[in-house]
């Protein structure tokens, strides 16, 4: 559980820039070819 917004823990928080969420994707995307990841069935299809 998180904690509640009205504490104002998340009040120093900025958003994740567009870039960045595109290279987590791209980080997953490449660690699911692994051959660790690649037979999990954690790919969608």
């Amino acid at each position: 559980m998180f904690p509640d917004r009205s504490t104002g823990y998340f009040d120093g928080f900025e958003p994740l820039a567009a870039g960045t969420i595109a290279a987590v994707a791209d980080e997953v995307r490449r660690l699911l070819d692994t051959d660790k990841y690649r037979t999990a069935g954690l790919r969608p299809t």
